[in-house]
């Protein structure tokens, strides 16, 4: 700009001297208007350093030759006279000339009073503007964008305009301390010392006027950065609040709150278009800054329109958090209604109270969030400048209530928290008792030391819950108190909630493992008495050494396949109870899972007992089959010890009056006493047996078959003392018998008599008998089973022995069955003397009865041999007796 003047300036000097000239030579024209003047020669001495300063003040010497111009001598009487005399102009430009490159001394100082004036001007506007500047930033420290994007360029700009403020200031402190110096000079005569200090007046008053216009431009910068910044933080606001309602308003029931969402929907757009002519406008701001012919009206300008879409996109913004609120405070109410429903189920209403209030406190801060939303609303949509602070009222409001209702909400959690953990803990004692009552007087089980470490967490846990119960409610009542304190008391109260109900878990599986634990000991148990009941059995058949007992030994094998069921129940109920532990031992585990395996060993243990049970029933019935087959052998001894008896009393044929004859009879009477009893006995133990397979039959408890078996036991116990009774007797007529025959001898009395066999060669012969049974048993017992699958030989066996059994009743009442002839009875009729004729049917009748026939033949032989008779018959009888031998041996 400099330039330009004094291009100007001296283009106008030369036009005026050649048209002067009129084409004469420029020299003499300018030498003939020097020649007073004592200057020199124009051509020789005249340049561009004689009209122009060499420092850049040239604009302030323009200003000065303009007032010389126009105040000047030579435009006094003819400055605008086309016709005057232009020799004279150009004497007054070169005295112009001449007097500002010699200014007087009064004329410097009062451009230095002129400086000074200026720069005190530019040092109060450098100060406005810092404070504007400052002000703008102070924004950004009140609404905390810390971290939004552009506020570091905001804080930059603020930056910028305070250094340059201070720098316009230090400018300003530059000219008055130059000005200062060269005032100090006015007194010196020479006056180039004070011309060079006005120039540096003028140049440092130059360079803060420049400095004023930066300052200017870099605070309406920060304006518009700041604007920026606050619209880029309504921006997130917005978002934040849009983001709030969307993820509450999945959780809110009520329609009309629903809708609001569009509410939010509409406002957080809005921010994000007001944001973003505000972003636009700072950006303009900041490029017409940059430029060294930038205006700071164009800057401010920029700044305005910045603020303005500010300030709607925080109106926006504030709408949004306002029907946030209203949307959470809406869900903090449904939500504490729904907890406070929850709670009612499973406690009394008395209980509940402080859930029920703060459900209720929830409810009507709800509904003043919604108020302040519609209010906020309202004025939002006035669209009117400056109302950012009503909707931010309305909208910290709603704020507001929706934090007391979350609040609620949350101590509404805490107290039904509380309320569960109190009940789980509850549950945990009531499952100890339960596992208690099921291990009874079992201790150290596994069980009872993880329900008794449950039930210990439960209850450390509902202190817990109660605690951060009690804290929430005391966080809750505080006016400054936070909704998230709240909820993270109510979190832990929660949590301790959830860790009182895992220790609820645990106690009920610890009851499901003492069930487990309980099933694997009975059923070892079960197992364990099954063998015993097994052995009984086995021990129970051995008795009977052979004998052909098919229904004993079926009940046997019976009781050995029950005692093997109830020892694999046994293992399976082990399985099962460890599998019960390992699955208590895991964390996710649930009760349910527990309950199964627990389950499968109650049922192991169960079926166990029930083998148990079938083993303990079935060997009962064996010792009833045993003990019948041994009342039945007792009274075919009894039987045989009567026969005896009653044979040896046919010694006495003959010799009745002879002394000891009574008392062989009354030995006699003893036996068949005891056999007739034995007889009962066998009869009493059969109908046990009897009874004891039908109890059996019909599924009966073991108690009454072993009731029914005992009875047979006492039977056959009683049926065998019977036949030691009988034994004795017919022993003892043996002994009385051959006394009397001894008596007989002495005295010379001869008859046919029976020789009766003494204790010692019957005992011989039984253990001959005994020891052929045994081969047989022997080979009995190698086939049980074929025995037991053999039952209805067994029973055409019966048959036999029913058959022979007839017989002896036929012997004994001498009743005839029909097919036999009246000779025949009669000669089988007790009391009739052998003789020839019905010896040899005696004989034969003997052998058929008996099994070992050489034995009774033996006998039956030496009995004949002691007959007094013609010795022609008596080898007859052995001829007859070896023939029926060998024809009995043939069959």
């Amino acid at each position: 700009m400099r330039q330009i003047l004094n291009i100007t300036f001296y283009l106008t000097i030369l036009s005026l001297c050649t048209y002067e000239g009129n084409g004469k030579d420029v020299d003499n024209i300018h030498n003939a208007a020097n020649n007073n003047k004592g200057k020199p020669n124009l051509r020789n001495g005249f340049s561009f350093k004689n009209f122009f300063a060499k420092d850049e003040q040239n604009d302030l010497e323009v200003e000065d030759n303009d007032e010389i111009f126009q105040n000047g001598d030579g435009f006094a009487d003819d400055t605008n006279n086309t016709d005057g005399n232009h020799s004279e102009m150009l004497e007054v430009l070169v005295e112009a000339q001449e007097q500002k490159e010699n200014p007087s001394k009064d004329e410097l100082l009062q451009k230095v009073e002129t400086a000074i004036s200026k720069t005190n001007g530019l040092a109060e506007a450098a100060q406005t503007a810092k404070d504007k500047a400052i002000e703008a930033a102070k924004k950004i420290g009140v609404v905390g964008v810390k971290g939004v994007e552009g506020a570091e360029a905001a804080i930059k700009a603020k930056e910028e305009a305070e250094s340059k403020a201070q720098e316009k200031q230090n400018k300003v402190q530059t000219v008055k301390t130059l000005a200062s110096e060269a005032q100090a000079l006015k007194e010196e005569e020479q006056i180039d010392n004070l011309k060079e200090k006005v120039q540096a007046v003028e140049t440092a008053a130059e360079e803060a006027q420049k400095a004023k216009c930066q300052t200017e431009k870099a605070a309406e910068l920060t304006r518009a950065e700041v604007a920026k910044v606050e619209a880029l933080n309504a921006k997130k606001m917005a978002e934040e609040a849009k983001k709030k309602a969307e993820d509450a308003v999945k959780e809110v029931e009520d329609n009309e709150v629903k809708k609001a969402i569009e509410t939010a929907n509409t406002a957080a757009s809005n921010v994000d278009k007001e944001s973003g002519t505000a972003t636009a406008e700072a950006a303009a701001a900041e490029q017409e800054e940059k430029k060294d012919q930038g205006t700071v009206n164009v800057v401010k300008e920029h700044a305005d329109k910045a603020e303005k879409a500010a300030e709607a996109a925080k109106k926006a913004a504030e709408l949004a958090r306002a029907v946030a609120a209203k949307i959470e405070a809406q869900k903090a109410k449904e939500a504490a209604k729904k907890i406070e429903d929850a709670i009612k189920i499973i406690e009394n209403a008395e209980k509940v109270k402080k859930v029920t209030d703060a459900a209720n406190k929830a409810a009507s801060k709800a509904e003043e969030a919604s108020g302040a939303a519609k209010q906020a609303t309202e004025e939002e949509a006035k669209k009117e400048q400056g109302k950012v602070e009503e909707v931010r009222k309305h909208a910290e409001s709603a704020v507001k209530a929706a934090e007391e209702a979350k609040k609620a909400a949350e101590l509404t959690r805490a107290e039904a928290a509380k309320i569960e953990a109190q009940k789980e803990k509850e549950v945990s004692e009531a499952a100890k008792q339960e596992t208690l009552i099921i291990v009874n007087k079992i201790k150290g089980t596994e069980a009872e030391k993880k329900v008794t470490e449950a039930v210990s967490t439960a209850a450390s846990k509902v202190e817990e819950a109660e605690k951060a119960a009690k804290d929430a409610a005391a966080e809750a009542e505080k006016g400054e108190g936070k909704s998230s304190a709240v909820r993270e008391n109510a979190e832990i109260a929660e949590k301790a909630a959830e860790a009182t109900k895992m220790a609820k878990n645990q106690a009920l599986k610890a009851v499901e493992l003492a069930k487990a634990e309980v099933a694997k000991l009975e059923a070892h148990k079960a197992k364990d008495e099954a063998e015993v009941a097994k052995q009984r059995a086995v021990d129970a058949v051995k008795i009977l050494e052979g004998e052909s007992a098919a229904a004993a030994i079926k009940a046997k094998e019976d009781a050995v396949n029950n005692a093997k069921e109830a020892e694999n129940k046994a293992k399976d109920a082990e399985n099962a109870a460890g599998e019960t532990k390992t699955e208590v031992e895991k964390e996710d585990a649930t009760v349910e899972t527990v309950k199964v395996k627990a389950q499968i060993a109650v049922s192991a243990a169960q079926d166990a007992n029930k083998a148990m049970e079938q083993a303990q029933k079935a060997a009962e019935l064996a010792v009833a089959e045993a003990a019948k087959e041994e009342a039945k052998k007792a009274k075919k001894s009894a039987y045989k010890a009567k026969k005896k008896a009653t044979e040896a009393l046919e010694g006495l044929k003959g010799l009745e009056n002879l002394a000891g004859v009574e008392e062989a009879k009354n030995e006699q009477k003893k036996a068949e006493a005891a056999y007739s009893k034995a007889e009962t006995h066998a009869k009493d133990a059969e109908a046990a047996a009897t009874e004891a397979e039908e109890e059996k039959k019909k599924n009966g408890t073991v108690v009454a078959v072993k009731e029914k078996a005992t009875k047979a036991e006492y039977a056959a116990r009683d049926a065998k003392r019977e036949q030691e009774l009988a034994e004795q007797a017919a022993e003892s007529t043996v002994n009385e018998v051959l006394k009397v025959q001894e008596l007989a001898k002495k005295q010379n009395v001869h008859q046919l008599v029976n020789v009766p066999v003494r204790d010692s060669e019957y005992t011989n012969d039984n253990m001959e008998d005994v020891s052929e049974e045994k081969e047989e048993a022997s080979e009995e017992e190698v086939k049980d089973k074929q025995v037991v699958q053999k039952h209805e030989e067994g029973e055409e066996e019966g048959e036999e022995e029913g058959e022979e059994e007839r017989e002896e009743e036929v012997e004994e009442n001498g009743h005839v069955p029909k097919g036999e002839s009246k000779d025949q009875t009669e000669n089988k009729n007790e009391g009739v003397p052998l003789n020839d004729d019905n010896a040899h049917t005696f004989l034969e009748d003997n052998y058929k009865k008996v099994k070992d026939v050489k034995k009774e033949d033996s006998e039956l032989l030496k009995k004949m041999m002691n007959l007094d008779v013609d010795a022609e018959v008596i080898n007859t009888l052995k001829d007859l007796g070896q023939d029926i031998n060998q024809y009995l041996e043939n069959i």
